[in-house]
């Protein structure tokens, strides 16, 4: 409702006025807040942004689960990009709009777009890109797409890392199916940290850029940064086609086949499907 009335006589194609903005800022920021302390969830800013410096058009942060959106509403911007989806949803849609996020859609060219948004004349609020392309393992970063940083601006890496309260016994116990079914996050601390912000260097490509960021953010939360990209997770999940997914994936774990082919081996050998084995588990030549 609040989202709604903040963009009664505005246009997408301009940013919201200044007092409607801060209003909305609040209201994002406290609403988000107090729907992670229902999931049980606490952000932690362990260090800060540097408030000396202009806050970056760009955020890069890495994406676990939709959590991240409400984190990010604490913590960092308001704007993403996202699907469209999420636009014309009548529950997202206002916040989104009131935002001013940029939806995804088949035939648009998202890279473009950002592009005249942060070079024009405009001051357009600071944006949140998943380079990751997809959800993923907390416990690594996905290799980045280079869309992000194709901008020509500066990028602020906002890094996370999921600390969760809860001892093993009590994901090994009946109870991990209802708390699955609940929340992924119970009892947790999200801890955040703001990196330096990072532009590329001359002689750099875009590729090594983006890795280059890559690389500093599984650094700062510990994780290892893969070579494997978003179309391996899609191909994995039985959504993608191989023939789009990387030498290094199909190296590693073409073997696997989909999540459906790995259950099914799995079953076979009498192993718990959640679990990674070695090729060697299931006496594959």
């Amino acid at each position: 409702m609040i989202a709604k009335g903040l963009n009664a006589g505005t246009l997408q194609t301009n940013p919201l006025p200044p007092f409607r903005k801060n209003v909305f800022r609040i209201s994002s920021a406290f609403w988000s807040w107090i729907m992670l302390l229902f999931y049980g969830v606490h952000p932690s800013v362990k260090q800060k942004r540097d408030m000396s410096k202009p806050q970056a058009a760009i955020y890069i942060m890495k994406h676990v689960c939709a959590l991240d959106i409400l984190v990010n509403n604490v913590v960092g911007t308001d704007a993403f990009v996202t699907k469209a989806d999420k636009i014309n949803n009548p529950l997202t849609g206002p916040p989104a709009y009131a935002s001013r996020s940029l939806a995804i859609t088949q035939n648009s060219n998202i890279v473009q777009r950002l592009i005249n948004r942060y070079h024009s004349p405009v001051k357009w609020p600071s944006i949140t890109i998943y380079p990751e392309g997809t959800t993923s393992s907390q416990f690594c970063l996905l290799r980045f797409r280079t869309g992000a940083f194709r901008i020509g601006v500066p990028v602020q890496p906002l890094v996370t890392r999921f600390r969760s309260y809860c001892p093993e016994w009590l994901w090994q116990s009946p109870l991990e199916h209802f708390l699955d079914c609940c929340t992924n996050s119970v009892m947790s601390n999200i801890d955040c940290w703001y990196l330096e912000q990072m532009n590329i260097k001359e002689g750099e490509s875009v590729r090594e850029f983006a890795d280059r960021v890559g690389y500093a953010m599984s650094q700062a939360s510990g994780v290892q940064y893969v070579p494997y990209d978003h179309n391996d997770i899609y191909y994995f999940q039985g959504t993608g086609d191989i023939s789009k997914c990387t030498p290094e994936y199909i190296r590693d774990y073409g073997w696997m086949g989909t999540l459906k082919d790995y259950k099914q081996m799995c079953k076979k050998a009498g192993v718990d499907w959640k679990f990674e084995w070695p090729k060697e588990t299931f006496e594959l030549k």
